[in-house]
């Protein structure tokens, strides 16, 4: 017969959960912690992501999913005609401005609608963009450049770089300020922007002067970032038009935003597998933390849930009661714990970027997973952790609930003659409940074996090892654009240059030289369409219309050539005179491990590397430049113009440290020539890019760190340059990032630790305020007594002691192959000095917290103590 008492069963378990407020609040604040671990942890990792991905958009200059390339008017209007407005922005880039002004960053020049503006990160804070041709908007810092007040008003007159560097067509107009911004210092570039119809009559003009059309592109912005490039070619397709992501005639080109893309989708099985291990033990640290707890709790009221037994409670009535004060301590603990661990995530993520970046700020996340998955995460936890406990006591007997003090298993007894009684006393009692005394020893051994790792881990950061693989000489100075890993070619500052030089001792030095002009290389069918299998765009932009490839090539002295390391080959044919010699540049990832590129050049084969001034747009059908061309559908390629081609013979592949790099590589052929050859091939156009020098002792070496330091710091000045001392600075700041994360990490592990622990003991104290009163009646004193749970705590110490001596290595191998798969400067180790320093510490610990325990417990006298039923 089915009874409806679901209102009196919840009533049992409301008032049953106010009955019990001390142990109650325990929990609460166990679970609020362990929320709060959770919630830290999804809100940094998300944050993480968030804030490097906005950083890589910032970088790149846009924040749109991304955009269709080079559109002519008919394209544009088709994909304006399929795309809704809130989705696209429309951008056309007229010029250009590279005065000295804008040496550190360029200033570029073109139209942009409203939400292109937006996704370019303009946001104005004074006036509206362009409406006429006589108006333009500029940031603040472009303008203070120029020497203008920023003011609304203000008259811009703008010298306008339009077509092919190096000899552009140059207009100078005077604009009205109609809008500006602040800028963000983590953009590539400057932007002004002009009203549509002076962009497109600036492009009319250098057209009509011989110059390339500069073609509009289209941003898109949509939803949701889920398969971009499936939705751009949906739309595409919806316009009637063909889209490729590589290079193919008769298609768009579109282009992802890289901070959408996945930054690695390669990995290391091992360090994945021990990145799962390691965050398992964590998570399964918060689950055992509130699992010991409710079996403690429930364990304690095992006589009351055998007495609601005996009036016709059920056991399905027994776990629902049980349940439904677990959800009552999460309603409370995980709101608190979610606002808290969001908090100490968002500061946990500013330590975190400021130390493994130069950015200023933080973009957390607010993403609902942090809190509906650390919700329910916690819930699901509590719940698991309950079940267990609700079925002990759902299965226990009312007559077994009456009599019930612990659960003894079976002890061997023999009388000895050896030892304490109180002692033996002591390991008899803990012995009552093997299971929670072992789940006591885990979860304290958890919190110091997770701790040591986090000791581990920071302590195998080997700076030396940083150091030797990052920077090969003590300092290079360069201007900041190479700094700023753009591939930029301009001439090294020689004013500053000269007073470093002059001003610093050292014992070597050289210089590293870049070319000014256009490269690219020939490549045949087959490695074309290998490339294109790879989305990698292969063009037509050779004179005699013959697929290229971009190249690099820079060239060392003998000095810096001594740095690098030589894998195939002989690179003392770089300086041959009567031939020409090229290194390749091979891919060696940052464990040392060389990359291998079947499209590449073998060791003793001929490259042909071409050099040119700009590009011409050209009918492939007639010849004929687009600017002079009739034909309505023409086959449009962008053809090198004055171009020079020299071929060389590969000598080698080598590894150049990227400090002694242009620090940019293409998809193409990257190689390092000969100073006097390149010099002796291009005159003008090898310049010095980067100087590096040593310093013979500390005292130079900190010398010209001040010297350095000062020069750079100077207003207007466009260096900037890299030490060892710098990298140092680096390494102690990510140390000290995982450091912070991990001590704030591992605290709140360890105050829940130790709040189970405080909550064992009391339970257990309380259980066993009628035995202890028992013992003293038949004569043990206080004294003992006292000692007995000393003993016990020195034994919850031993226990978790013993446990973590054996966790400690098996997380520490876990550890170290994450280490070395994640971080190359990371040098394997194995150490339990935590462990040893945290063992006294847990032992004083031990002994304080049940004395006063049994303090508390003892006020009553012995009778009423012996009357009291638990």
């Amino acid at each position: 017969m089915k009874v409806r008492n679901t209102k009196c069963v919840n009533r049992l378990a409301v008032r049953a959960f106010l009955s019990a407020r001390r142990r109650n609040i325990i929990a609460v604040a166990a679970i609020m912690l362990t929320s709060v671990l959770f919630t830290a942890i999804f809100a940094v990792s998300l944050s993480l992501v968030t804030t490097f991905n906005h950083f890589i958009m910032k970088q790149s200059g846009i924040e749109a999913h991304g955009y269709y390339a080079a559109l002519t008017d008919e394209e544009l209007a088709l994909l304006s005609s399929a795309i809704p407005e809130k989705y696209r922005g429309t951008e056309l880039i007229c010029g250009y401005n590279d005065s000295p002004a804008f040496r550190s960053r360029l200033l570029r020049v073109g139209y942009v609608d409203k939400n292109a503006a937006k996704w370019e990160y303009i946001t104005l804070s004074e006036g509206h963009l362009p409406t006429s041709p006589d108006e333009i908007a500029m940031d603040t810092e472009a303008l203070k450049a120029l020497g203008i007040e920023p003011k609304l008003g203000a008259k811009v007159e703008l010298p306008i770089n339009i077509g092919n560097d190096p000899s552009p067509y140059v207009i100078t107009d005077t604009f009205t300020l109609s809008g500006l911004w602040e800028f963000d210092p983590v953009l590539p570039l400057h932007m002004a922007v002009v009203d549509e119809t002076y962009a497109r009559e600036a492009v009319e003009k250098a057209v009509e002067n011989g110059y390339r059309r500069t073609m509009p592109d289209l941003y898109v912005m949509f939803s949701s970032s889920r398969d971009i490039i499936g939705q751009m070619e949906k739309w595409a397709n919806k316009a009637g038009l063909k889209t490729t992501i590589g290079f193919e005639e008769d298609a768009i080109g579109i282009h992802v935003n890289p901070g959408y893309m996945s930054s690695s989708n390669a990995g290391d099985a091992e360090a994945y597998a021990a990145i799962a291990a390691f965050s398992l033990l964590i998570i399964f640290t918060g689950y055992l933390i509130i699992y010991n707890i409710f079996q403690i709790s429930v364990t304690s009221d095992i006589r009351f849930y055998g007495l609601l037994k005996t009036i016709g409670v059920t056991s399905r009535q027994i776990k629902r009661i049980i349940r439904l004060q677990a959800l009552i301590l999460c309603t409370v603990g995980i709101p608190f714990g979610l606002i808290a661990g969001y908090l100490l995530g968002s500061a946990l993520s500013g330590t975190v970027i400021k130390s493994i970046t130069d950015l200023n700020y933080v973009q957390m996340s607010t993403s609902p997973v942090i809190f509906i998955g650390s919700a329910l995460f916690e819930v699901l936890t509590v719940l698991i952790s309950v079940s267990k406990p609700g079925r002990m006591a759902a299965s226990v007997s009312p007559v077994e609930a009456a009599k019930y003090t612990e659960d003894i298993g079976k002890i061997r007894q023999h009388r000895t003659g050896k030892g304490s009684r109180v002692v033996r006393m002591a390991f008899a009692n803990m012995a009552r409940n093997r299971k929670k005394s072992v789940l006591v020893f885990i979860s304290l051994a958890l919190s110091v074996v997770l701790l040591n790792s986090v000791y581990m881990l920071v302590s195998g950061f080997d700076p030396e090892t940083y150091i030797s693989k990052t920077v090969s000489m003590d300092f290079v100075v360069g201007n900041n654009n190479y700094f700023r890993s753009r591939g930029a070619a301009a001439p090294l500052e020689t004013g500053d240059l000269n007073e470093i030089i002059s001003e610093t001792r050292r014992s070597a030095d050289g210089f590293g030289y870049g070319v000014t002009k256009i490269m690219y290389t020939h490549v045949d069918n087959e490695t074309k369409e290998l490339y294109n299998a790879r989305h990698i765009s292969v063009g037509i932009s050779a004179p005699n219309g013959s697929p290229t490839l971009f190249a690099t090539v820079e060239a060392l002295d003998d000095t810096l050539l001594s740095h690098v390391k030589v894998l195939e080959g002989d690179i003392s044919k770089l300086n041959d005179p009567k031939e020409r010699y090229v290194a390749c540049l091979a891919h060696v990832d940052e464990n040392g491990n060389v990359l291998t590129d079947d499209c590449a050049p073998k060791v003793g084969e001929k490259v042909i590397i071409g050099y040119a001034d700009g590009f011409d747009s050209i009918n492939l059908k007639t010849g004929k430049s687009i600017a002079e061309d009739t034909d309505p559908n023409p086959d449009v390629a962008e053809i090198y113009t004055n171009t020079k081609e020299i071929e060389y013979t590969v000598c080698a592949y080598i590894d150049v440290p990227n400090q002694l790099t242009l620090r940019f590589q293409t998809v193409g052929l990257n190689v390092v020539a000969g100073v006097e050859g390149l010099k002796a091939d291009l005159g003008d156009c090898a310049v010095p890019v980067f100087y590096a020098f040593d310093t013979p002792d500390e005292d130079a070496s900190r010398s010209a760190e001040e010297l350095l330091s000062r020069i750079t710091g100077r207003d207007g000045s466009i260096l900037s340059y890299e030490s060892k001392e710098l990298m140092r600075k680096e390494m102690a700041d990510l140390k000290l990032m995982f450091a912070v994360i991990g001590g704030v990490l591992i605290g709140i592990i360890a105050a829940v630790g130790i709040l189970n622990f405080i909550n064992s003991v009391l339970a257990g104290i309380i259980g066993r305020k009628t035995e202890f009163a028992i013992l003293e009646a038949i004569g043990m004193t206080r004294s003992q007594l006292r000692k007995m749970l000393m003993v016990e705590g020195m034994i919850n110490t031993l226990g978790a002691g013993l446990f973590a001596s054996v966790l400690a290595p098996l997380t520490a191998l876990l550890l170290n192959v994450m280490g070395e798969s994640l971080f190359w400067f990371y040098k394997p180790h194995f150490t339990i000095l935590p462990v040893a320093f945290m063992l006294p510490t847990m032992a004083l610990f031990g002994i304080i917290v049940p004395l006063l325990a049994f303090s508390g417990s003892a006020r009553t006298g012995i009778v009423e103590r012996i009357r009291e039923v638990g």
